[in-house]
């Protein structure tokens, strides 16, 4: 089977549409997943921080086979390590 993958927008995660943010994209992944497609979730990293947690279990209970993180805007030795943290964080869930 030939494997693609497709992004969602994880910015709604933790807004106060939570409930309905949970259930689009369960939905979306697991119809996904009938058809052969992985889903990657795209995130902005503060909000990432901010959720720590529970982001990553929300995106292993839906399916999500990785993340795209965006505007660090900086390399600084914080973000260099929260980098780290979320690399060990994404296989640890692997």
């Amino acid at each position: 089977m030939r494997r693609i993958s497709i992004f969602l927008i994880g910015l709604a995660l933790f807004t106060s549409t939570l409930c309905k943010a949970q259930k689009y994209n369960f939905k979306k992944t697991a119809y996904a997943k009938l058809k052969g497609v992985d889903v990657m979730v795209w995130v902005i990293w503060n909000s990432l921080k901010n959720n720590f947690e529970a982001a990553f279990d929300q995106y292993e209970k839906w399916g999500i086979k990785g993340i795209k993180m965006d505007f660090m805007d900086r390399d600084d030795q914080q973000m260099v390590e929260f980098y780290e943290k979320v690399c060990r964080k994404a296989a640890e869930k692997r």
